[in-house]
């Protein structure tokens, strides 16, 4: 591909209406997008391919959180940013997120532009 290439974003959220909504918004401009709708399908999905330019996920899921999931990221593909988004924001869960290394953590409800400049801010860093 050239190097207008679709950029290539996995998306993991347990609530079913959040990931088509946002897998919806996030191709209508123009990118890539693969979901999952826990932390162990991300995982697994990251075990076969990890050639993503950005994570997205949110805070509160079954079994495996998406700070676990993002701290288990970051340790195996530390090159990969993620971004948070959660409706219960935390002072705590922000924090432990920084530690993490998660490149920005999102309150819902979001403004689409905020979240869309977020991930291209995201993936232009991380590419140059």
């Amino acid at each position: 591909m050239s190097g207008d290439s679709k950029r290539r974003i996995l998306w993991v959220d347990d609530e079913p209406t959040v990931l088509m909504m946002v897998a919806m918004l996030l191709k209508s401009h123009n990118m890539e997008v693969e979901i999952a709708d826990s932390a162990a399908e991300a995982l697994n999905i990251l075990e076969k391919d990890s050639n993503f330019d950005l994570i997205g996920t949110d805070v509160r899921m079954a079994k495996i959180d998406g700070l676990e999931m993002s701290r288990k990221i970051k340790e195996k593909y530390p090159h990969l940013p993620i971004v948070v988004l959660s409706a219960h924001a935390s002072d705590t869960a922000k924090e432990i997120a920084q530690e993490i290394g998660v490149y920005a953590y999102i309150n819902k409800p979001f403004q689409v532009d905020d979240l869309l400049s977020v991930i291209n801010d995201a993936i232009n860093m991380n590419i140059g």
